[in-house]
């Protein structure tokens, strides 16, 4: 082979390899192109798909359509909350606080803070621990409120010092797309 032959080999693989990778540009630059149309003309709806904190709870994941949440998300959440709130011991009852007080809604953050920490200081007084069994929830999605019905027991050591059927109210907000607590309480059941 003359060296004209294999300059000219050198160069046809050359163009030939030039040619691929502007295809290859071209393609993706259309690619690209349609996506972006796409997210430009889309609808409206977003759906957000929210873990519980407990993600072994559920067989799904909740799911919140814009701009309403759903009742089942709101049952898992307020489940949790009343979990950290009323079955602690005075190891855990800090930790606990810390956790509730994070997701505390800003304009009632001194509130939660007193009823929480009215709580936590009575059970390391007393070193009690707290468990309450609900019994039945009632989840109002359009107020974000939600009350539960049960059993609050408190144990000394290993031995149950007293149990009073109770209802645990919790009433949430929402701000930028994420729940608060708003108000949380406990109350003796008179029924």
């Amino acid at each position: 082979m003359t060296p004209i032959a294999l300059i000219s080999a050198d160069l046809a693989a050359r163009l030939a390899l030039k040619r691929y990778i502007l295809a290859l540009f071209a393609a993706s630059l259309t690619a690209n192109a349609l996506l972006a149309a796409t997210l430009l003309f889309r609808g409206e709806t977003v759906t957000t798909v929210l873990l519980p904190t407990q993600v072994t709870a559920s067989s799904s994941p909740a799911t919140v359509k814009s701009p309403a949440f759903n009742e089942e998300y709101l049952a898992l959440i307020a489940r949790d909350f009343f979990t950290l709130a009323f079955n602690q011991t005075p190891e855990n009852t800090d930790f606990n606080r810390k956790v509730l007080l994070s997701h505390a809604y800003p304009s009632s953050f001194g509130e939660t803070e007193l009823f929480l920490s009215g709580h936590s200081e009575k059970l390391k007084r007393l070193r009690a621990s707290t468990l309450f069994a609900m019994e039945s929830m009632q989840v109002d999605a359009d107020q974000l409120t939600v009350t539960a019905h049960g059993v609050l027991m408190h144990y000394i050591g290993k031995k149950e010092a007293s149990r009073t059927r109770s209802v645990a109210q919790l009433e949430l907000a929402s701000l930028a797309g994420r729940l608060y607590i708003k108000k949380l309480t406990l109350e003796t059941d008179s029924h």
